[in-house]
Order: structure tokens, then C-alpha cells, then sequence
């Protein structure tokens, strides 16, 4: 927290300065409380940006125009470093010194923030019609998955085992009855719930 008494007196400093002492500030915060990692890196990525880092004739964005790989890449990438963690606690049986720490799922926000900053092909997918739904549905998603998931995607994953069905296909099947299942509840609350909500909020 001391973070916070210096970050005044810090953001008066010139660029390049500042982004150092964010950098370490941010390092720093490693391994205490996840969100305040993100909020130093937050104002990093701030700064960086501001300062011309990822306008379209930079170094970053020329990079990422290289080949038409490097986008999709790094978005695996980041994906792979956001589902790690939750893998890795799913499997017991990983050695303890594999675990990751939050810093991957930092990480990952922190690849998801560049590339939105430096790539025009990524933002495009990020404005499609698809994804911006999603978008619109994630708060539901949020609310639901959890008692979706310890009900309905319980009970299916537990008959499939008791028919004999493979752990795999059982795991399978019960993803994307889940995804099914949790995006049409999440559609009719958006449409029904959220927008009545809205209605009367505004009244």
C-alpha cells in the first residue's frame, strides 16, 4: 500500500522514468494482492501508451503487421496463460513447483490490453457482431455459470459416468451442455431481467 502515498510525487517525473519506477513498482506488488498488481500495471500500460508506444507507426504495431500469425499466436498464447491456473487446480496431481501464481493470469490481461492497443485485426474481432453479444452477455455468464455448474453440469457429468461413458467424452459432453445451457439462461436474463432493470432505473 505504500504504492499509493508515492504515486502522486511518481507521476510528476518525466516518461521514461516513470515507466521504470511503475515497472518496479508493479513487480513489487507481486504475490501480495492481485489487484493491486493490475492496477500498477493498469497505469503502466496508461503511460506507455500515452507516451506513443502503440500509435500505428511504432515499432509494437509494425511487429504485430509482420505476418498475419503473430496475432493469433499471441492470443493463444494469452489464453493458454489465462486457463493454466484453473487447469492446474483441477489436477491434483501436478507437482506443487508447476503451479502457477496469479502473475499468469495477470500476464494474460496485460497480452489482451496490448494487442488491443497495437492491432487493428484484433480489434476488428473484438467489434465483430459475434463477440460483441458475448460481451453484452457476460454479465449473466457471470452470475450463472457457478449454480449451472453445480447443478445441471454436476448431475450430467455424474450420469455419463454412471453409464460408462469415457471421463474425456463425460467432460466433453458436459462442456457444451454447460456453454449451451449458461449463454441461453444468460440471453433471456439480458433481454428480460437487465433491460427491465434498466427501464426502471431510468424512470
Amino acid at each position: 500500500y505504500g504504492v499509493f502515498l508515492v504515486l502522486p510525487f511518481v507521476a510528476r517525473t518525466p516518461t521514461p522514468t516513470l515507466v521504470l519506477l511503475l515497472m518496479v513498482a508493479s513487480t513489487a506488488t507481486l504475490g501480495t494482492y492481485p489487484w493491486l498488481t493490475c492496477f500498477m500495471v493498469g497505469i503502466l500500460l496508461v503511460r506507455i501508451r500515452n507516451a506513443g508506444v502503440f500509435d500505428h507507426g511504432a515499432i509494437l504495431p509494425r511487429m504485430l503487421r509482420a505476418h498475419w500469425l503473430v496475432v493469433p499466436g499471441l492470443w493463444a498464447i494469452t489464453v493458454c496463460l489465462a486457463l493454466w491456473p484453473g487447469w492446474i487446480t483441477a489436477h491434483a496431481s501436478i507437482p506443487k513447483m508447476l503451479h502457477p501464481e496469479d502473475s499468469l493470469e495477470i500476464l494474460a490481461a496485460v497480452l489482451v490490453i496490448v494487442l488491443l492497443f497495437s492491432s487493428q485485426q484484433f480489434q476488428a474481432v473484438l467489434d465483430s457482431r459475434v463477440v460483441r453479444q458475448m460481451g453484452r452477455l457476460s454479465f449473466p455468464v457471470y452470475l450463472l455459470h457457478l449454480p449451472v455448474l453445480c447443478s445441471t453440469s454436476s448431475r450430467l457429468y455424474l450420469i455419463g459416468c454412471e453409464t460408462g461413458c469415457p471421463r474425456w467424452l463425460c467432460i466433453f459432453i458436459t462442456f457444451l451442455a454447460t456453454l449451451v445451457i449458461v449463454y441461453a439462461l444468460s440471453f433471456v436474463m439480458a433481454r428480460y431481467v437487465d433491460r427491465l432493470a434498466i427501464d426502471i432505473g431510468k424512470q
